[in-house]
């Protein structure tokens, strides 16, 4: 059976920074913020499925947020606020906790906490034999409450089981020419060759067309990747180098040298092990995946280091990667919650990250409005992590898994307007049968898919890194399968390794825009991100025969419900980075001569000027394939590409005249221009300009 991948992560929330509020407050001074006519049923967000026991999420309007003094304390075993119908809720609820969601880490965290509203969400603790419902409401009910929502436990859907990495003799792909490590030719996702003994139906340029855009740049270490997921293996020999570090902790002095309530928070932190957070990473307790260890490897496994797998983003062997930062939401059997993956968004925003990773969420249908999901603490974080300036952005990436349900829309938090929703296709440039397509889907990107042409492939999964010891594999239940996690590098399937190739690809375009100094919006860069695509629509015609999602057994799968459904295309890393150059990309067809118009560069006028020259690079002749640079014939490019790949050159032509003036005579002024030219087997259907 294909792995499905994770759309659960989230753990159990931590919040230790003391502070739940209300003391001392004036109860009848505090403003509802409401119509009085409003309903207290009204106040309930979501509803209990997949509610975690045990505690509610609490939202109270910003008068009482504000008037908030110290902790809430225990006198007797009671917790007591000093507020008369608070306390009546504490006594008749048991409660033993309510503290701040969003903790304030310094000053500055403190002070985006109130800008956002974060400041006003609260985690109640309660015994887990009460009933939630009845909680509930009577939390609800208190006039400065403006929203109850229960916990609920994100899903996970995925059978854990990775395959093993398998020498093969795979064709040296594209990639291969720039970077050396040793199994790079087996990421068929980077540079897709046709090689069959990948996976049958392979199809040259079913990729996220890296190879070229690693000429440009492999990544800057001033960008950094929170991967929320299982906990990243931050001393994995392949991801070591390329892990983030905090630069205010010291590691293994066991005090809390930032001061933000986290001791030894070095890579990342652990949000699994509520009510407390902590600096320790696991990723081998019993029913791990090695999960995260994966979608880690994709954005930034080392490059160019002779071992192992490449990273999108990994650099070029000289230090230069992007950094991973390890945001654990679940570990073991253990799902996750909302409570966990919204305080890991305020970590990785208090932290500096531009891109959040997440292979996660509610199944498809759980939520269908962006209204719905709006009101969760979830959406309060990212709408915080999206709209706070970076030093490249304008606010950061929130970049998520849209769902392995194989249904006709995106899950949330994917869905969302102000997430990007990644669609997957397989080894073929077709959709994978698990995919979610539809409302709510951005973008597409390789996920891999098993099964090509009906028999077993599990090299037209993704490769990527994996833990380095074997993890017992578990069912649904926690229960042992009797399987074991491939160790060290290892294949697994999902938009779950979809999502990490558009983090990598977007980590790849915000390095190259700091190395070239340049900044954008974040509407900008994601317009951009959208638009670095190549056509999918002309591969989803007739059926591909593979697994059935519902039906659980192999059959023909109709292609046209997907046209227009996975996205504006799927990925590419040279798009990107000619788009934040700000280069124009023409696409041509691999084998055929091309005649490219000048007009869209030098305007109507293109064919009566005078050509001076054309110049391009040897490596980027190399990468087409040609033998010599292509000439300007009555105001077309004109050459052949023999092989799938991305060049750049500039063409130079006169303006006023067949000569350039100088000071012996009159002429014109010689202008040029730079313009991308990518080669594939099809070309897109609108000519290429995206």
């Amino acid at each position: 059976m294909l792995n499905r991948n994770i759309r659960a992560a989230s753990a159990v929330m931590a919040s230790v920074v003391l502070c739940a509020a209300l003391t001392g407050c004036a109860e009848d001074n505090l403003s509802t913020g409401q119509s009085e006519s409003q309903s207290v049923q009204s106040k309930i967000i979501n509803t209990t499925m997949d509610a975690i026991p045990g505690g509610l999420i609490v939202r109270v309007n910003a008068e009482a947020a504000s008037e908030a003094g110290p902790a809430v304390t225990k006198s007797g075993g009671v917790l007591v606020s000093g507020m008369a119908k608070m306390d009546k809720v504490f006594s008749e609820l048991n409660a033993s906790g309510f503290k701040r969601l969003f903790p304030d880490y310094d000053e500055r965290t403190a002070a985006i906490n109130r800008k956002y509203g974060l400041d006003q969400w609260y985690v109640l603790s309660i015994p887990e034999n009460k009933d939630l419902e009845t909680a509930a409401m009577k939390v609800a009910a208190l006039d400065y409450v403006t929203g109850v929502q229960y916990n609920t436990a994100w899903v996970k859907a995925s059978d854990g089981v990775s395959r093993k990495y398998v020498p093969t003799a795979a064709v040296k792909s594209a990639a291969s020419e720039y970077f050396n490590d040793e199994m790079l030719a087996s990421q068929w996702h980077y540079s897709n060759m046709g090689d069959i003994s990948l996976g049958s139906t392979a199809r040259s340029g079913a990729d996220i067309n890296v190879a070229d855009a690693w000429r440009l740049t492999g990544g800057n270490n001033g960008v950094i990747v929170a991967v929320l997921d299982e906990g990243v293996q931050w001393n994995h020999p392949d991801l070591e180098a390329n892990m983030w570090t905090n630069p205010d902790e010291t590691a293994g002095n066991n005090t809390d040298d930032d001061d933000n309530g986290i001791v030894d928070d070095i890579h990342g932190a652990n949000f699994a092990n509520a009510p407390t957070i902590t600096g320790e990473i696991t990723w081998d307790n019993y029913g791990d995946s090695g999960h995260g260890t994966h979608v880690a490897g994709t954005v930034a496994a080392v490059s160019n280091n002779g071992q192992g797998v490449a990273g999108v983003a990994g650099g070029s062997g000289n230090g230069d990667g992007v950094r991973i930062m390890s945001l654990q939401v679940m570990k073991g059997t253990g799902g996750g919650s909302d409570a966990a993956t919204s305080a890991a968004i305020h970590y990785a925003l208090a932290k500096g990250a531009h891109i959040i990773q997440c292979s996660w969420g509610y199944n498809a249908g759980v939520m269908q409005s962006d209204y719905m999901f709006s009101r969760t603490a979830t959406a309060a974080a990212i709408d915080a992590f999206v709209e706070e300036p970076n030093d490249i952005l304008d606010g950061g990436l929130a970049i998520f898994a849209a769902g392995n349900e194989a249904r006709n829309m995106a899950g949330y938090p994917a869905a969302y307007r102000k997430c990007i929703a990644v669609t997957a296709f397989a080894i073929d440039n077709k959709p994978a049968y698990y995919t979610n397509y539809g409302p709510g889907c951005n973008i597409a990107a390789p996920g891999g898919e098993e099964i090509c042409n009906g028999q077993s492939y599990p090299t037209a999964e993704i490769l990527s890194t994996m833990p380095t010891v074997a993890l017992q594999i578990t069912d649904s239940d926690g229960n042992p399968t009797g399987e074991y996690s491939s160790t060290d590098y290892g294949y697994m399937a999902g938009t779950s390794m979809a999502c990490p190739h558009v983090s990598g690809v977007a980590a790849l375009g915000l390095s190259y825009a700091k190395d070239l100094g340049k900044t954008f919006t974040r509407d900008e860069f994601t317009a951009m991100l959208y638009g670095s695509v190549n056509d999918i629509d002309q591969f989803l015609t007739g059926t591909k025969y593979t697994l059935l999602y519902y039906q659980g057994q192999l059959g023909n799968l109709n292609l046209a419900n997907y046209r227009g459904h996975m996205g504006t295309g799927y990925i590419d890393a040279w798009r990107l980075l000619m788009n934040v150059e700000g280069t124009p990309c023409v696409t041509v067809k691999v084998g055929e001569q091309q005649t490219v118009s000048m007009e869209d560069f030098f305007g109507a006028g293109a064919t009566r000027l005078t050509y001076t020259g054309v110049e391009m690079s040897s490596d980027d002749r190399a990468a087409l394939g040609l033998d010599s640079t292509p000439s300007v014939v009555n105001g077309y490019l004109v050459f052949t590409p023999v092989l799938a790949g991305s060049a750049k050159l500039t063409v130079s032509a006169i303006a006023g005249g067949d000569t350039v003036g100088s000071s012996s005579g009159m002429g014109g002024t010689e202008i040029s221009r730079e313009i991308s030219i990518l080669a594939r087997n099809v070309a897109s259907d609108n000519g290429g300009w995206l």
